[in-house]
């Protein structure tokens, strides 16, 4: 046996299970678990592995609350050793278009965007190599400045009335921080427009085979909507969804942003309903379990109402977060419906989520409609006999 891998063995304790070692949610502090460990040298490529393996395991963890998946592999490291070891000579092998292709694309698409922002102060945050701003200011847009702790690291002047963040914040370690460094440089009327890949609908059943899931690239935070949603909510700004791009803004817009926004898209407020917790009356539900570290309940009637609340302008989404269903399909067949009306509800992420627009705030009740549910006695002759239906995250 290779002496170096004895010794990692002989590292090792004993097996036992200690779900308290899994770090906090980098966003918004709630549990995680393992999502999944990935070789050092797998990059964003159709071929993730086409440089062979590095033998470094790189844990990624997800967020049960607001779905972000992170890994603290680089916590500890500096930037000299981010810079040694990621952003390197050998980088642009695992991102052919860091030198320029990418900015191009970007540039001939916000010059859309922007139209009517020429005039405005503009800073381009986790600029690479520059190439977006000198693009910028080919197409009429003057005044657009580069910051990057490490290709442009003199921090700019004053404040700006746009920030751009392209494929940038996925490289950060401390994703609350970096937002909170925008934010620093965004004037009183300005917006934060992100560009971003976010996960797919399909991220449990592919895992860290994710193509964008890639530790030598630098990809160490990976975000859902509700982590953006989230992250807005802790800076207190407004988020809103647009086509491809990701909006942080605040409620006091210069005309030519505001202009941008509405054409971007609409506000986007996100509602988690859970089963009751233990102090909370719970009428429909079995009483608390526990999954991990995960508390819920069994529903155990087919139609629950939660409490009336008020939807905000813009676009609404409703989540049910769930561990478990009684039995297979059961989920698929579940539906949301607010005031009566049945919502076009999807399953993804261990969510039933459900979407509604509204042009301005109102009341609504948010009623959750099932199979009936079943008891294990009469699935599978089971001695348990209480019925059964969504396990329900508290």
């Amino acid at each position: 046996m290779n002496s170096s891998l004895q010794q990692l063995l002989d590292q090792l304790t004993g097996l036992h299970s200690d779900e308290s070692k899994f770090p906090k949610c980098k966003v918004c502090e709630g549990d995680t678990n393992l999502f999944d460990c990935v070789d050092f040298y797998k990059h964003c490529s159709a071929d993730p592995y086409r440089f062979g393996l590095s033998g470094i395991g790189v844990p990624y963890y997800r967020c049960g609350m607001c779905n972000f998946i992170f890994t603290d592999f680089i916590d500890e490291w500096s930037n000299d050793e981010v810079a040694r070891y990621i952003y390197n000579a050998d980088y642009v092998k695992v991102d052919p278009q860091y030198h320029g292709a990418r900015a191009l694309i970007v540039a001939t698409e916000m010059a859309r965007h922007l139209a009517g922002c020429e005039q405005l102060r503009i800073l381009d945050f986790g600029s690479g190599s520059g190439a977006f701003a000198e693009e910028m200011r080919r197409r009429g847009f003057q005044h657009v400045e580069s910051y990057d702790p490490f290709s442009s690291p003199v921090e700019p002047l004053g404040l700006f009335d746009l920030i751009t963040c392209f494929e940038v914040i996925e490289h950060s370690p401390k994703p609350v921080k970096t937002l909170m460094e925008m934010v620093a440089k965004l004037s009183s009327h300005g917006a934060i427009i992100i560009g971003q890949t976010l996960q797919p609908g399909n991220i449990d059943e592919i895992g860290g085979r994710w193509w964008y899931l890639g530790p030598r690239n630098g990809h160490v935070s990976l975000f859902a909507e509700e982590t953006f949603i989230t992250l807005a909510a802790r800076a207190n700004l407004i988020y809103h969804r647009g086509p491809g791009l990701y909006i942080f803004l605040k409620d006091n817009l210069s005309k030519p942003i505001a202009n941008v926004v509405a054409k971007a898209g609409s506000p986007v407020h996100l509602w988690r309903l859970g089963a009751p917790r233990p102090d909370f009356p719970a009428a429909g539900w079995q009483g608390i379990e526990y999954k991990g570290r995960s508390m819920f309940r069994w529903s155990t009637v087919s139609e629950i109402f939660w409490p009336e609340f008020e939807l905000g302008a813009g676009v609404n989404l409703i989540q049910i977060p769930f561990l478990l269903s009684i039995k297979d399909g059961f989920v698929e067949r579940c539906v949301l419906a607010i005031n009566g009306k049945k919502l076009v509800t999807r399953v993804e992420r261990r969510r039933l989520t459900g979407e509604i627009a509204v042009l301005k705030p109102r009341t609504c009740k948010v009623a959750l409609l099932t199979p009936p549910p079943l008891t294990p006695y009469e699935l599978r002759g089971a001695p348990d006999r209480r019925k059964l239906g969504l396990a329900v995250a508290c």
